[in-house]
């Protein structure tokens, strides 16, 4: 070792303490119970992680022609949106250029992609954001919507869901399936919301029951005139419905709803109440969707996520450091390369660097000054079998 890497070393030493506090304070709040180990993974994958997220970058810049400068100013806010979403930087990037096929610029095709993200992670049944962003897409074009209303409707489906028996998938789905009848309906987005998981309880599954409400809406304009809206007048008709006898109801559904919806136009009736209330859930529903997924992102599942973005991130500041260069150039390559590093500069001294600098920025870094460092019984070295550090017991046992 010569004097300049040895003065390097020494130099280091206290990042890389630093660096294990930091570490500890990482795992304490984003993996607990032990979680941290299995995570270290991640380290085995950083180069393939690069290459995704370089081929992640190449398809965008392909499908919405952005400059070099563009596109480094779109992947730092997909690493950004990533850790707000609990998806890593080449998921959002994938959404991203999903939304710019769809017909979107830059600007709201962040945004879709954003929200579509945000009902994949609140969705439960809907396990992808390609699925989330056509129903959204959808939607938004019924209703003559730009992407800015996209938030507007998750909001919507979140409030409605916390005040009602239904979630949020089934609502999005509902949704979109009947959007296109809803707004030649005259309706708002809220109010179909509102009928959606008011009655959703008595109704069940509408996603397998949707065919006769557009024909329920239809038969209303009809009868009461194009331009009004249908929501408006089931409110009028619930007025009468609560003054009749129940030998009366039926008969007065027949005669407004004909025979093919006189089912549905009751069970409306009968739970107009329960719509009314989600209705105005869908619409006083400002934040709703952030304070849903906020809750997501607070499981085990979402810090893990979360941390994996972070490596993400991480795995392609190093891969792009100099000091990798370095080492691969002179033919040292994966595994290698890292123990190299590790040899070096010491145990971790170039993590210590690179992740010390990417957490400062996110005032992650130092959640715990007091945190007694932890001390290692053997230099760290990175085994490709096992995807793990050697040396780190003290850390994980």
């Amino acid at each position: 070792m010569n004097d300049e890497t040895y003065n390097q070393s020494q130099a280091s030493d206290q990042e890389y303490h630093s660096l294990q506090t930091e570490l500890k304070a990482l795992t304490e709040h984003f993996m607990p119970d032990g979680a941290m180990g299995k995570s270290l993974e991640l380290f085995e994958e950083m180069s393939q992680k690069a290459f995704q997220l370089d081929s992640s970058l190449l398809r965008l810049s392909q499908t919405l022609g952005l400059s070099a400068k563009e596109l480094e100013k779109v992947t730092e806010e997909s690493f950004r949106m990533g850790d707000a979403l609990g998806r890593t930087g080449t998921e959002v990037l994938a959404a991203i250029n999903q939304a710019g096929q769809a017909g979107y610029g830059v600007s709201d095709a962040m945004k879709l992609a954003s929200e579509s993200l945000k009902a994949a992670n609140l969705s439960g049944g809907i396990a992808d954001a390609d699925a989330a962003m056509e129903h959204l897409d959808h939607i938004l074009s019924s209703f003559g919507k730009d992407s800015s209303y996209a938030a507007s409707i998750n909001d919507a489906l979140a409030g409605a869901a916390a005040s009602s028996e239904s979630n949020f998938g089934s609502l999005l789905t509902s949704a979109s399936l009947l959007s296109d009848s809803a707004a030649q309906a005259g309706m708002s987005f809220e109010e179909l919301v509102g009928i959606l998981a008011g009655a959703q309880s008595l109704i069940g599954n509408l996603e397998t029951k949707a065919g006769s409400m557009p024909d329920l809406f239809a038969t209303l304009q009809k009868s009461y005139g194009a331009g009004v809206n249908v929501y408006d007048i089931l409110g009028e008709l619930n007025q009468t419905w609560n003054t009749l006898e129940p030998d009366s109801k039926e008969t007065f559904s027949l005669s407004i709803a004909g025979g093919g919806q006189t089912q549905l136009f009751s069970d409306i009736m009968e739970h107009w109440a329960d719509i009314t209330e989600a209705s105005n859930a869908a619409s006083d529903s400002l934040g709703s969707a952030d304070q849903a997924n906020a809750a997501c992102l607070d499981s085990l599942e979402g810090k893990t996520a979360l941390f994996q973005n972070r490596m993400e991130a991480l795995s392609s500041t190093l891969l792009d450091s100099e000091l990798l260069d370095f080492f691969l150039e002179i033919g040292t390559t994966g595994a290698n390369a890292l123990n190299a590093i590790t040899h070096t500069l010491q145990p971790l001294n170039t993590m210590a660097a690179a992740t010390g600098a990417y957490l400062s920025t996110k005032n992650l870094g130092r959640a715990n000054h007091h945190s007694r460092p932890l001390e290692y019984a053997e230099p760290c070295m990175f085994c490709p079998d096992t995807g793990f550090f050697t040396g780190d017991r003290e850390i994980h046992g």
